[in-house]
């Protein structure tokens, strides 16, 4: 199954709260590009056209504009959150159940450091994609867009001369992922037996103690540590 389509079956029933966190971000990302617009009119008709009268207004739009931004972050980061716990509490629930129905062969070729990761490491991956990589990608989709149509009403030319770099910028972002996930694989299969050299000594401790074990059990953690770093 596609891992969108995975979490989806625990996000549809959050539908409603994630129409609205999206709304928020939307409108976060609209407040957000007032200060820019209003320093603009400082500097064109307060500074330049001295139209003093006016900076009263703006301050005041100003303070509004933040005190709104400040209250709609405040929401959308909220429900996000709230959903992020829901569905981990759930993934967490449903892996758990899942391997109390497995069999013996299962648990005798799965290190208990790979399970351990999935049940924590892995899950709070999908936390944080929920609770803080969604609404950034939706925020700053936003902000491209509405600072592109700002850009082109002002100088249509000058726009697409910056637009140029857009396409290389791509192409580099793109490369240093295809770059960075073996790596990522790496750290995370570290992790795994990293756990399980922990979850045995702990579970195997008195062992340990009674052959006198424990300076080689130091010495194979410290080399798995050093390669988790």
């Amino acid at each position: 199954m596609n891992p969108f389509q995975w979490l989806w079956t625990y996000l549809r029933k959050h539908k409603f709260y994630l129409i609205l966190a999206f709304s928020l971000v939307i409108v976060f990302t609209l407040i957000n590009l007032v200060p820019p617009y209003v320093s603009g009119v400082v500097v064109d008709r307060v500074i330049l056209g001295r139209e003093t009268e006016l900076l009263w207004w703006l301050i005041v739009l100003i303070i509004a504009a933040t005190m709104v931004k400040a209250a709609t972050r405040y929401f959308y980061r909220w429900t996000f959150e709230r959903i992020s716990q829901d569905v981990v509490y759930n993934v967490r629930m449903n892996l758990y159940r899942k391997l109390q129905e497995l069999d013996f062969a299962f648990f005798d070729r799965t290190r208990t450091g790979d399970l351990m990761t999935r049940m924590s490491g892995d899950a709070e991956a999908v936390r944080h994609f929920i609770s803080w990589v969604a609404f950034s990608l939706v925020e700053n989709i936003a902000i491209f867009l509405l600072s592109l149509a700002i850009l082109f009403s002002i100088n249509a030319q000058l726009t697409l001369a910056l637009l140029v770099c857009t396409p290389v910028i791509g192409f580099l972002a793109f490369r240093l992922s295809v770059a960075v996930k073996p790596t990522f694989f790496a750290i995370r299969e570290q992790l795994s037996r990293l756990n399980s050299v922990v979850q045995e000594n702990i579970s195997g401790n008195r062992v340990v103690k009674a052959f006198a074990r424990e300076e080689y059990e130091i010495a194979k953690f410290d080399k798995e540590n050093e390669g988790y770093k």
